[in-house]
C-alpha cells in the first residue's frame, strides 16, 4: 500500500474538504480483497490534537492478481474542531489559536505533510491477514 496523494478540492473560511488517495498493489498471482481498513489521517505530526480524520472502512476492495487499485476517501476539516479540542485539553485560547491558525493555513493550502496510519484486513485463497500500515505524503 502507499499514500497516493491528498488533494484539497475546496476551502472556506474555516473548512476544507480533502480526498485522500491510497493505492493498494497486489503483487500476487491470484485476487486479494481488502475487507476492513482502519486508519487516522494527521496533518504535520501525529498526535490526538491533529487527527483530522478517523474511520473504520467495511467496503471489501477487490485487487486482481499483479494490479494496482486506488482508493479515494474524502474527509472535511474544520478548523475550529482542533481548536476546540485543544481548550479541552487546557490550553489558553490564545496558545490555542496560535497553534492552530498557521496549521489550518498549511492545510488549506495543500503543503501539510499528510501521514495515515492504520491496518488492512486482506484475504486471499491462502487466509486472512492483518497489515499495518503507517504512510506520508507531501505536495513538492
Amino acid at each position: 500500500m502507499r499514500f497516493y496523494n491528498v488533494h484539497v478540492r475546496s476551502v472556506e473560511e474555516s473548512s476544507a474538504c480533502i480526498n485522500t488517495v491510497l493505492s493498494i498493489r497486489n503483487p500476487n498471482k491470484f485476487l486479494v480483497t481488502v475487507s476492513a481498513l482502519n486508519f487516522m489521517l494527521y496533518a504535520d505530526e501525529v498526535r490526538k490534537d491533529t487527527c483530522i480524520d478517523a474511520r473504520t472502512v467495511l467496503d471489501p476492495v477487490y485487487i486482481p492478481a499483479e494490479k494496482e487499485v486506488r482508493v479515494t476517501y474524502t474527509t472535511a476539516v474544520v478548523m475550529s474542531n482542533r481548536l476546540v479540542g485543544l481548550m479541552m485539553l487546557g490550553m489558553p485560547k490564545e496558545e490555542a489559536i496560535g497553534l492552530v491558525v498557521p496549521w489550518w493555513k498549511k492545510i488549506a493550502a495543500g503543503e501539510s505533510l499528510f501521514i495515515v496510519e492504520g491496518e488492512a484486513t486482506v484475504k486471499s485463497k491462502l487466509g486472512t491477514k492483518s497489515v499495518p500500515f503507517k504512510l506520508q505524503w507531501q505536495q513538492k
